[in-house]
């Protein structure tokens, strides 16, 4: 499955930096999908702390396909 990603920082203060990602898969059963991220890692000392939002897409394996769960 090709896809393409891409990534933006920018620091906002000493410690914090604000990243923007986005992640484009083209499947070829499941069509285009587009999978957007923020994050924000924190290093405050020694340490580092992150916190994300984003969004994702995982293709069915071919066991999870023939289970058809969720369908009526």
């Amino acid at each position: 499955m090709p896809g393409i990603c891409a990534q933006i920082e920018q620091k906002a203060s000493l410690d914090l930096i604000l990243a923007a990602s986005a992640r484009i898969d083209f499947h070829s059963e499941f069509g285009t999908q587009f999978n957007p991220r923020l994050s924000a890692p924190d290093r405050p000392g020694s340490q580092t702390i992150r916190g994300s939002f984003g969004g994702g897409f995982f293709a069915p394996t071919p066991f999870v396909n023939a289970l058809n769960v969720g369908r009526a």
